[in-house]
């Protein structure tokens, strides 16, 4: 995460050069290389757009979001670079490396090339600009945070908080190690850290295509979680992840088990009334 060399001004002006997007007021670059370099030299994160020449909401996202003043005055805390996925040589090596499913992919990677924080998809201009702003923040706070949780491993908050940047940034391999500390500090779960852990986990295997691995910590989840909306996350993960494999029966009573749990916020009910009806539905066109 370190970044540990830097070059002159006198390179970056040979090696570095900006093309303004025609109207968005942000100033982006065309070359991932030349972007990483001038991260390591100013220490800021590249924010990397990942698109395709037919993806819609790529399209809105260069429309509707990024002229927006809030957008472009996030934007000048990071270094901004488009990509096609598919038109350009280093647009498809990125795709590949960063292993983009989905479009756009935004991606904010450390002078090093490692992702550190990504945005997925479409956001209106507000959201899109805080989370720009949540991210280049918990970027600059982590070698702290990463230094005092090594120096204080009885402490499962921090733990807890620097296990939600592994989670955003894709860094699966930190996760496990993250979560045993936590569950030595908290092992029953009373301290109310452990099944928010065990949800972070599930969600990072899911994003690394690993549902067998994700159900195990959202049971585990289910059965630790003292906080209402936390246990009806989990199964309501649970449930979503059955419904992916059309194992329509558990699905279904997993999220009968959301409807089940008082003092549940009214915002996760209606979400598992809604999707336990069209699986329903789904399996009345089963039979």
């Amino acid at each position: 995460m370190l970044r540990r060399v830097y070059f002159g001004i006198a390179l970056l002006s040979l090696c570095f050069s900006y093309q303004v997007a025609r109207g968005a007021g942000i100033a982006w670059s065309h070359s991932l290389k030349s972007a990483l370099i001038k991260a390591r030299s100013d220490h800021k994160l590249v924010m990397l757009d990942i698109y395709t020449d037919w993806c819609y909401w790529c399209k809105r996202l260069d429309s509707d979001v990024y002229p927006q003043s809030v957008v472009v005055k996030a934007a000048r805390q990071v270094i901004p670079v488009k990509l096609n996925a598919e038109t350009t040589k280093e647009g498809r090596a990125a795709a590949a490396r960063y292993e983009v499913t989905g479009y756009p992919t935004v991606l904010f990677l450390d002078g090093q090339g490692q992702v550190v924080g990504r945005i997925g998809g479409y956001e209106p201009a507000a959201n899109f600009a805080a989370d720009v702003n949540h991210i280049v923040m918990e970027y600059r706070q982590l070698p702290g945070l990463e230094s005092y949780v090594r120096s204080h491993p009885s402490d499962g908050a921090a733990a807890l908080r620097l296990l939600h940047i592994y989670v955003e940034a894709g860094r699966l391999s930190a996760v496990e190690p993250l979560i045993t500390r936590i569950r030595r500090v908290d092992p029953s779960g009373s301290k109310n850290l452990l099944a928010e852990a065990l949800l972070l986990g599930g969600s990072a295997y899911i994003h690394a295509g690993n549902a067998s691995r994700a159900a195990t910590y959202f049971k585990e989840a289910a059965q630790k979680a003292h906080i209402p909306d936390i246990k009806a996350e989990a199964h309501m993960y649970l449930g979503m992840l059955y419904a992916a494999q059309n194992q329509l029966t558990p699905a279904a009573a997993q999220l009968k088990a959301v409807l089940a749990i008082q003092g549940c916020s009214a915002e996760m009910h209606q979400a598992a009334q809604q999707m336990l009806a069209q699986i329903q539905a789904a399996q009345l066109q089963t039979h």
